[in-house]
């Protein structure tokens, strides 16, 4: 999770700038639309969608928010600071409706696909692989993060190249959910 390490970053070095309290905020709204999400929304889309559609439209979400995530420093200059705060808890909802949609719908999607006598062992193998993403996509963003910052390379490959390569490669997310 690359968020924080760019909420953090000075913004002369692209970053947003912002103190711990100011990341603990943002960070604080995301939780608060997580769980509104989770209990009211996430219901209430599923009667409606189904949950292979929702899990698309998560999937079409991701990588619009990986994108999007590096403009948050790029507007700074541009907004007031009340703007920004609309614009960082917009940007958490969107990411808080992609992630933790796709999230529940696909455990729900591999729950009613597996015959119930393997039901456990295709859930356990499927939180083990969730963990283990869970593991390496931290070490992989700073590194990437880390290395953006420090290669004096123009855009593309400024600050705004790690969250270009997690969007490129949540394209094949998209790809993998249009095929089910």
């Amino acid at each position: 999770e690359g968020l924080p390490l760019f909420m953090s970053t000075p913004q002369l070095d692209g970053g947003m700038g912002f103190s711990s309290n100011e990341i603990g905020l943002a960070l604080f709204g995301q939780g608060i639309l997580l769980v509104v999400c989770v209990l009211f929304l996430f219901p209430y889309m599923k009667e409606r969608l189904g949950t292979l559609q929702l899990f698309w439209l998560a999937t079409l979400c991701i990588p619009v928010v990986c994108v999007v995530t590096p403009l948050l420093g790029d507007v700074i200059p541009y907004v007031s600071e009340p703007v920004l705060w609309v614009l960082v808890e917009a940007y958490m909802a969107l990411k808080v409706l992609a992630f933790s949609t796709g999230f529940t719908a696909v455990s729900l999607l591999i729950n009613n696909s597996a015959p119930s006598r393997v039901r456990g062992t295709v859930n356990g193998f499927s939180q083990t692989a969730a963990a283990f993403s869970s593991m390496i996509a931290p070490s992989l963003s700073g590194s990437l993060f880390s290395w953006s910052l420090q290669n004096e390379m123009d855009f593309p490959f400024d600050f705004h190249f790690t969250f270009f390569v997690f969007g490129f490669l949540s394209l094949g997310l998209c790809v993998c959910a249009v095929l089910m």
